[in-house]
């Protein structure tokens, strides 16, 4: 299914206006028509097919799916990526001294209070219990902390971990832009109809592609670029599925 569904409902927070719905749908149809000589004359799948396919990219048109201001990461360096988990250590050494200093007599109840709190935004019905296993087990954890004249505890010992695992791994590849997943999602819907993806921003994938971030509020990025790359991937999954043994 194309686009994010709940219990079979499309999650759609925008809609795209009147005009630009009905370009896309009218550009699909126009599409799937020349691509499916044999089908000529069933408007119904045809327009059934466009309407999934405007659903699946309101769908998608949301800044918190496309993220286009976290995409920056993509750039960085293994060294810069290596320089922010150190930033995360050195966050939690601080957390640990700070802790160090705190009674636990003082501290727990204050944790109580706070997870309280973080459940008043879960919905009644998916609070399983009053104590859930996340909550046991920072308590039985933050208990085992030493005082200020102890050794390093057990969120020291994890600190190491982390510090060994910055020194000694080279950061995985980052998975896809969102650009090239939601691109490559496009084509292949699209295939899957047997129409082939263009690149220009007047064809339907190019149009589709930039009204989706425009829709969200987001600058549209050259689609020509994205469906070109989205194209290439499709064809190696394509190339790839069809070595595997049956």
């Amino acid at each position: 299914m194309f686009g994010y569904y709940e219990d079979g409902e499309a999650i759609r927070a925008r809609t795209f206006d009147p005009i630009t719905e009905q370009m896309i749908a009218e550009k699909f149809v126009a599409a799937w028509a020349k691509s499916n000589p044999s089908h000529l004359g069933e408007d119904d799948e045809a327009w059934s097919a466009a309407l999934e396919f405007v659903t699946g990219l309101e769908t998608h048109a949301d800044p918190e799916h496309l993220v286009l201001d976290r995409l920056t990461d993509f750039n960085h360096s293994p060294q810069r990526r290596r320089e922010k988990l150190t930033a995360v250590a050195n966050a939690l050494d601080d957390l640990r001294v700070a802790l160090g200093k705190v009674y636990m007599l003082d501290l727990l109840p204050a944790l109580e209070a706070g997870f309280i709190e973080a459940e008043r935004s879960i919905p009644p019905q998916y609070r399983t219990s009053t104590t859930t296993p996340w909550q046991s087990a920072i308590k039985v954890h933050l208990a085992r902390l030493p005082n200020p004249s102890g050794g390093h505890g057990e969120l020291g010992r994890f600190i190491n971990g982390l510090r060994q695992y910055i020194a000694e791994t080279k950061p995985p590849s980052l998975a896809q832009p969102v650009r090239l997943g939601f691109a490559l999602e496009i084509v292949r819907f699209l295939d899957k109809h047997n129409i082939p993806a263009s690149t220009s921003s007047t064809g339907l994938a190019g149009f589709a592609f930039e009204a989706t971030f425009e829709l969200a509020g987001l600058p549209a990025p050259k689609a020509g670029y994205w469906i070109a790359k989205a194209k290439r991937a499709f064809a190696a999954e394509k190339a790839a599925d069809s070595k595997q043994p049956i």
